[in-house]
């Protein structure tokens, strides 16, 4: 499993909990087949030096000789070139207003101020490599660094996501899919799962 962490650049502390926090679910889940690494990605330009300080930490701990966690290679001209193509997706006055007629202050602030487009394209980054490099991964999880999780969730949730079907494979498909109702059935059927675990509908 990849774990992909959206790294605030005021957010350091919590991504060494994170990282230490998901490890440890590893260890209590005692599987050798569940092994993970963590791709830390800078939302913006300042969290750049923030990443790849966490993961040199990392890998320079002593007692965690090989630790699996690294900062997606992401510079200025990546940051620069994201911004230019997210300039025309930006609100406009007559879209704030709207938006705060509609809602409240708070989500002009969201929607409008927040940089969200440059955020996906940085994450977008992180993903692509995980498709194209990541040959062993089964599962991802995308994760802001200011996320929780049970201490269940692996085995929770790795447990009961089906494998991807591939085309033509019926026999499979009825044992995967055969605890869930007719209904449930068709729709699970009718997804597209990506080679790593993730299933669109």
């Amino acid at each position: 499993m990849r774990i992909i962490v959206r790294v605030h650049h005021e957010h350091k502390e919590l991504v060494y909990g994170l990282v230490h926090s998901l490890r440890h679910q590893q260890q209590l889940f005692a599987s050798p087949t569940l092994s993970m690494d963590f791709a830390l990605v800078p939302t913006e330009l300042s969290g750049v030096p923030i990443t790849r300080a966490i993961a040199r930490d990392f890998w320079l701990n002593p007692l965690d000789p090989f630790p699996h966690v690294y900062a997606v290679n992401l510079n200025e001209s990546f940051f620069a070139a994201a911004n230019d193509r997210a300039a025309p997706l930006k609100c406009t006055f007559t879209e704030a207003k709207e938006i705060a007629r509609k809602h409240n202050k708070n989500a002009v602030h969201k929607v409008c101020q927040y940089n969200n487009h440059v955020y996906y394209q940085a994450t977008d980054v992180a993903v692509q490599e995980l498709l194209q490099g990541c040959n062993w991964c089964t599962h991802m999880l995308v994760s802001n660094d200011d996320n929780g999780y049970h201490p269940d969730y692996f085995r929770e949730t790795l447990l009961s996501i089906p494998l991807p079907v591939k085309d033509g494979d019926e026999l499979s498909k009825k044992k995967r899919f055969g605890k869930f109702s007719k209904k449930k059935k068709q729709k699970q059927q009718q997804s597209v799962c990506s080679p790593c675990g993730v299933c669109y509908f």
